[in-house]
């Protein structure tokens, strides 16, 4: 898992894979969520949530701590600043119409 960097990884699959990792079940963790943070996660709704992708950030950062992985966010180095900066102020001049 070091380094992870396909843009294409879901957070089930990152989530299934450090639990692979650790040799942990997805009910262990949904038990260790609820002791270690005051969750009332079950298997089952612990899995709804990774199959319909609506793990908050939070939720993550708890699993990671709890599988002993930390979340790093790093500038990239190739990075050269916004390109498009036209089109980023056009959409302050749009009006929203509900």
């Amino acid at each position: 898992m070091q380094g992870v960097s396909n843009r294409n990884l879901s957070t089930k699959q990152l989530i299934k894979g450090m639990l692979l990792m650790r040799d942990i079940s997805l009910t262990t963790l949904a038990e260790e969520l609820n002791k270690n943070f005051g969750y009332s996660f079950t298997q089952s709704n612990l899995s709804r949530k990774l199959n319909t992708d609506t793990v908050k950030w939070t939720e993550l950062r708890d699993i990671a701590m709890i599988l002993g992985y930390s979340i790093k966010i790093s500038p990239v180095e190739s990075w050269n600043g916004i390109q498009n900066r036209s089109a980023l102020l056009q959409r302050e001049n749009m009006t929203t119409i509900l």
